[in-house]
């Protein structure tokens, strides 16, 4: 479906909008990823909108673990996952960007976070941090696309609410995630092992949980879920690990913002320039 879209219909499209070649390549690439953001961060709002959760993020830990989940968030999550793993090996095939290896990391911890917070039943963890991440990708896409074709002025307010919506969905609200993981855990919801299907604690206490019992889910859909202090700083620091990839990536986003402030357009968003622009920007 990819490559049919991008091949077959949006890079001749490009070309016939009198983009170069390697400039129809990019924009049909980044239209797609911005269709695929923009679908996805809908079904998860929907998903968020509907859940205990809206507006109230300590309602996470209510239904936390559970191993009863609704066809639109699981389909949400399965194709989050796979799209995680496809970007792994993505950024790897295609010519490496100045920050290969931020990208690189970034990927692999989130297909780590995705998939282990799927095993361990922390659906609505996993469904809100990937729709958090999502929200300012779908505007980063239509920056690029605006690049390509051009259109300055339309570019330059995309990339200004880009900005905007990266700065309050993945440094406001996603640090106060971090913070509700930090304090309601064992607060509100008390170490123990859960069975995930009544949400009630097992009569096994913390002292008897062992490395196996932790990790018993990645083997067997049925056994308890374990909390314990070593899962909730596992799942935390992984969470602050993207916050410190986001500090990074925003402090490049500044850059970029000021430079289109005195020039009137920049023609770098964050890293995607390849090809002939990829040394200059690697120099700056």
């Amino acid at each position: 479906m990819w490559a049919i879209s991008v091949s077959w219909i949006l890079e001749p499209m490009a070309l016939r909008m009198g983009l170069s070649k390697g400039n129809a390549r990019r924009f049909a690439e980044q239209t797609w990823t911005g269709i695929y953001y923009s679908s996805m961060w809908t079904l998860g709002m929907s998903v968020w909108m509907q859940s205990n959760y809206w507006m109230n993020l300590r309602e996470l830990w209510t239904t936390f673990p559970t191993k009863e989940l609704g066809g639109n968030l699981k389909l949400y999550l399965l194709i989050s996952l796979a799209f995680w793993f496809n970007q792994i090996i993505v950024v790897n095939v295609e010519k490496r960007r100045y920050d290969y290896a931020l990208y690189m990391a970034h990927h692999i911890v989130t297909a780590t976070v995705m998939w282990s917070a799927y095993v361990y039943s922390a659906h609505e963890l996993s469904h809100l941090v990937s729709n958090l991440m999502e929200a300012a990708d779908v505007f980063l896409c239509i920056a690029k696309v605006l690049r390509y074709v051009d259109w300055r002025t339309s570019g330059n307010v995309a990339l200004g609410t880009f900005a905007a919506v990266w700065f309050v969905s993945r440094h406001i609200i996603y640090v106060r995630l971090c913070w509700i993981l930090f304090h309601d855990i064992p607060s509100t919801k008390p170490y123990g092992c859960y069975s995930g299907f009544d949400r009630k604690p097992s009569h096994t206490v913390i002292p008897e949980v062992s490395w196996g019992s932790l990790g018993r889910p990645f083997i067997d859909a049925s056994s308890l879920v374990c909390i314990t202090p070593f899962v909730k700083w596992a799942f935390l620091s992984t969470l602050l690990a993207f916050q410190a990839m986001s500090i990074i990536w925003f402090q490049m986003i500044v850059k970029t913002i000021m430079r289109a402030l005195s020039k009137g357009y920049s023609d770098d968003i964050r890293s995607d320039d390849e090809g002939e622009t990829d040394e200059a920007e690697g120099k700056k």
